[in-house]
């Protein structure tokens, strides 16, 4: 498991130096992203690498729209959330294998990550070196997953490598984390490193993640409904799937002590439009 390396509080950013850092490091993302009403063009194929995690060791030269746990995330979070609504309509649906090829039609094959130290090991699973998708099959009940589900998660994450699909290995620690960066401007995305690498950020792209569940959800509730008897509905879902989803990485944030780091919000609606405010720390 990765955990975030104490940082001497002089080297967190201020509000001043987040917003330099911010300005420094945003970009405009591709048009391309808004061609389509159901999907994202998958501009990495065939691992749909425009979708990555927000881990500060992301490498500047990939590009795209940073959710926790990158793709693989999606399927723990849809996963969970359907485990809670079939116990709220008292029907089990079987629906993790329909939420794995739902994921993948719409997203393509999962993008993901792990480290270049836990990568050495072969015992380790692909993605041990991602705090989130790795938190999820090894603490299940944080993440809301019976241990059933999680093995499903465990056997589906060890096929990948063996489909051709293999995560992208991060180097290094958390060490040089100043900042979480929050997005909720549409057309932006940020670098989470600097140009001389000195400085990381945690980036999260808090818009995309919520539009891409609800564009899941759309999906996913077409599937089901038939097999629910109709007790599954679209909004229901994407409200609860949202909730589970922002818990999850609640869960996450704490366990690498990334909630010790300030936290910044990269706002507006436009490409042109650039708001950027700092988040109260809450008590």
């Amino acid at each position: 498991m990765s955990t975030l390396h104490t940082v001497q509080s002089s080297k967190l950013f201020d509000s001043k130096k987040a917003e330099e850092f911010a300005r420094e490091n945003f970009y405009v993302l591709s048009d391309d992203i808004f061609s389509a009403p159901n999907t994202l063009p998958l501009l990495h194929r065939p691992r749909s690498s425009y979708i990555h995690c927000i881990d500060d060791r992301h490498p500047r030269n990939i590009l795209g729209i940073p959710v926790p746990g990158a793709v693989l995330s999606f399927n723990a979070s849809f996963i969970a959330s359907l485990e809670k609504i079939e116990k709220e309509i008292g029907q089990i649906l079987y629906s993790s294998p329909f939420t794995i090829m739902a994921v993948e039609e719409m997203l393509g094959p999962p993008s993901y990550h792990s480290d270049q130290s836990r990568a050495k090991n072969p015992d380790n699973l692909p993605c041990q070196g991602c705090g989130h998708a790795f938190g999820a099959v090894d603490r299940p009940e944080e993440y809301f997953l019976s241990e059933d589900m999680a093995n499903i998660l465990v056997d589906y994450i060890k096929s990948l490598p063996e489909k051709g699909v293999r995560p992208l290995l991060y180097e290094g620690g958390h060490e040089k984390a100043r900042a979480v960066f929050i997005i909720t401007n549409p057309h932006l995305s940020m670098h989470h490193q600097s140009s001389d690498g000195s400085d990381h950020a945690y980036i999260y792209h808090q818009y995309w993640h919520m539009e891409l569940i609800d564009r899941l959800a759309r999906r996913l509730s077409i599937v089901l409904k038939n097999l629910s008897r109709g007790k599954l509905d679209e909004e229901n879902l994407a409200k609860v799937t949202k909730e589970v989803a922002s818990k999850q990485l609640d869960s996450t944030v704490t366990h690498l002590g990334a909630d010790r780091l300030p936290r910044f919000i990269l706002g507006g609606s436009t490409a042109e439009d650039f708001e950027f405010k700092m988040v109260a720390r809450q008590s």
